[in-house]
């Protein structure tokens, strides 16, 4: 015991400690493999723009896949591993979320066919803050493709898995806006 603590002082700093120490936990984060927007009423267009008078633009989506070096990895928080045991599942989710947007729709014969890559996706927390970071390319021909990044900084309350989950659903949904406006866009060229 060293000169300076005294042993009451040893034993309360062993009785704060302790519960503190049996709370922090190694345990790695493991994501859902379906996307929550962000908000209930989430549509990546519904609130600024009304029905095309044309009706919904068909889009196909031919693929999604994750050409991250660690298909599973998603960054740390708070020396947590974040993993995700399904990114594509999660990713094909978010995308399938775009029908929302009343001037989309999946159907055939599609004016839009895309496949869409997972860049990157990762989260990591600095302090009371966490910053969740998603990139999609997505491939219209061979040589058309575009690239569109999410981004999510917010408040890291409690370092648990649903805070996780809605940071890195929080930067898809931002990619997927940019993805929303684009796909629109090519319908409208596409007549």
């Amino acid at each position: 015991m060293s000169k300076n603590i005294s042993p009451a002082r040893a034993a309360l700093f062993a009785i704060v400690a302790l519960p503190l120490a049996a709370c922090a936990t190694s345990e790695p984060i493991n994501l859902s493999s379906q996307f929550t927007p962000p908000a209930p009423k989430w549509s990546p267009a519904t609130d600024r723009v009304e029905k095309n008078a044309h009706g919904s633009c068909r889009m196909h989506l031919s693929g999604v896949q994750d050409v991250r070096a660690d298909t599973q990895s998603m960054g740390t928080m708070v020396e947590r591993g974040v993993h995700a045991a399904d990114s594509v599942g999660w990713v094909r989710s978010g995308v399938e979320s775009l029908d929302r947007d009343p001037r989309l729709s999946f159907a055939e014969p599609a004016k839009v066919e895309f496949g869409i890559t997972l860049e990157k996706a990762y989260i990591h927390s600095m302090g009371t803050e966490k910053a969740a970071t998603v990139v999609l390319r997505a491939t219209y021909a061979p040589n058309d493709t575009q690239i569109f990044r999410g981004d999510d900084n917010s408040l890291n309350w409690n370092n648990t898995a649903s805070e996780t989950q809605e940071g890195l659903d929080a930067a898809l949904a931002r990619a997927l806006e940019a993805l929303d406006q684009d796909i629109v866009a090519r319908c409208a060229k596409a007549g």
